[in-house]
């Protein structure tokens, strides 16, 4: 008998896209063919040639191409006994899903040296994050809100993160990082007040940066002073209108960065005199010539006070060239050198 077979007829298709991006998980289904039936179909994706499927269309004449990536498919034929449809025309179009949104990339900049760097991303629910470090250090995370110990200044730059979802990959966000520097004192060092009981004592600090404003803390005879604002000249920054003392714990901070400590300096005062030494021809007749004196202190000044209301600016003195016994008595000299006093 002569057997004519029939060519199978496609009247539809209809199709699933991935479920994620680079996925293979979408579909193309083929309509109106015989059902619970074995089928051969070819076709291609982006103009090249597949490997053939066998699916077996199901009770309602649906058969499915299955395990598909995103892509253009055309020429599809479907083949049953040796006899093949017609091609079918057009197109079928699968797509990946939409990427995501960038997220928000942010982060506690700017930081000190030391202290720890936090970045945060904010993105969809269930996604997952990658950080890269586009500074001059190479960083990269998956961590959504990852944080970096020990902050340098090599660590300054931008970080910017993606998030991924449904394996769809967003664009990047950016968020700028900056390291500040913490200040570092290299010598501290003191003048005394120029007089005893003066306050034009100073510190000066070296090691700092020129035209940046300091904001400087101390304790001065273990009583903390400041903060005071002073701004740094020549790489120095200097106290001024200090007392003697003991200066100790001095910090300087720049943008919220601060020193190690510095000191202790201690502050003297002045030189002052030579220990005075009164001395005195007495005793004496009266009617004799009676003198007071001290040793010499350069630069200084004497004072010298005695019985009758006596007063005397020079060094050595006769009191008097007819001593009377009324002149008996104390004498006393005081000796000024830089405001400082001794007496004797």
């Amino acid at each position: 008998p002569v057997v004519v077979k029939p060519k199978p007829v496609i009247s539809g298709t209809s199709k699933t896209d991935p479920t994620t991006c680079g996925g293979s998980d979408g579909t193309i289904t083929i309509l109106g063919l015989t059902p619970n039936t074995a089928y051969t179909i070819d076709y291609d994706k982006d103009g090249v040639p597949q490997a053939s499927q066998t699916p077996t269309s199901d009770g309602t004449g649906q058969a499915v191409l299955t395990g598909l990536v995103a892509g253009n498919y055309t020429n599809i034929v479907v083949t049953l006994n040796g006899c093949s449809s017609a091609t079918l025309a057009g197109t079928i179009t699968l797509s990946n899903p939409h990427n995501p949104n960038a997220p928000v990339a942010s982060s506690n900049s700017p930081v000190c040296e030391g202290f720890t760097i936090n970045l945060f991303a904010a993105g969809a629910g269930g996604a997952t994050y990658n950080w890269i470090g586009q500074s001059p250090l190479v960083y990269s995370s998956s961590t959504q809100n990852p944080t970096i110990p020990s902050a340098t200044l090599g660590m300054a730059g931008t970080y910017c993160v993606t998030q991924t979802v449904a394996g769809c990959i967003s664009l990047p966000a950016c968020t700028n990082v900056i390291v500040n520097a913490n200040p570092v004192v290299t010598l501290a060092t003191g003048t005394g007040p120029t007089t005893c009981g003066g306050t034009n004592g100073s510190i000066t600090l070296s090691g700092l940066v020129s035209g940046q404003t300091y904001s400087v803390t101390y304790l001065q005879d273990g009583n903390p002073q400041g903060p005071i604002n002073v701004l740094a000249s020549g790489g120095q920054v200097i106290i001024l209108n200090l007392p003697i003392g003991t200066y100790s714990n001095i910090i300087v901070s720049l943008n919220s960065c601060v020193s190690a400590a510095a000191g202790p300096v201690t502050l003297n005062n002045p030189t002052g005199p030579n220990p005075p030494t009164a001395t005195t021809n007495a005793p004496v007749c009266s009617g004799s010539t009676l003198t007071v004196g001290v040793n010499a202190t350069a630069g200084g000044a004497y004072q010298w006070t005695g019985p009758l209301f006596y007063n005397s600016g020079l060094q050595n003195n006769t009191v008097s060239a007819s001593a009377t016994i009324g002149m008996s008595g104390t004498y006393k000299v005081v000796v000024t050198l830089n405001g400082c006093q001794d007496s004797s």
